[in-house]
């Protein structure tokens, strides 16, 4: 008896001469996006205590790089040495990814500084240091 006749039967084979092909979850021309678990206000609720989150809360531990880049922005540090960001800055860095995607910290902040949709910050200061762009979205 050779090793082929005692193996199992391969992925294509399990299904036998009897089984019925499950049709894909996606196939090419469906409409995406359609999945929807929460509701819209639900969605709010949870942006709202993020915002408050950020604002009330904030970061304890940061690096002292984040920290100057982020009090240029306008977020302040409080007593208790945490990094407390303002919901008008989170809402503008939201709506700048959201305007061009994916982008580089650089590129998020030529586009709030351009006063494209909700308008630049009042105060144009550096958002980031360009010398280490990453990648936010």
């Amino acid at each position: 008896m050779s090793d082929r006749s005692i193996r199992r039967p391969n992925r294509r084979g399990r299904g036998g001469a009897g089984a019925t092909a499950t049709p894909p979850p996606v196939t090419p021309g469906m409409a995406g996006g359609q999945f929807q678990p929460l509701t819209r206000p639900e969605t709010e609720r949870i942006h709202h205590l993020a915002l408050r989150l950020l604002e009330d809360l904030g970061l304890s531990q940061v690096t002292p790089s984040l920290e100057r880049r982020a009090t240029e922005a306008g977020c302040r540090v409080d007593e208790d040495g945490r990094l407390r960001f303002p919901r008008a800055l989170v809402d503008d860095v939201i709506a700048a990814v959201t305007d061009i995607g994916p982008a580089t910290a650089g590129q998020i902040e030529a586009h709030l500084d351009s006063g494209s949709r909700r308008g630049a910050r009042a105060a144009k200061k550096k958002m980031w240091d360009r010398t280490d762009t990453k990648w936010v979205a």
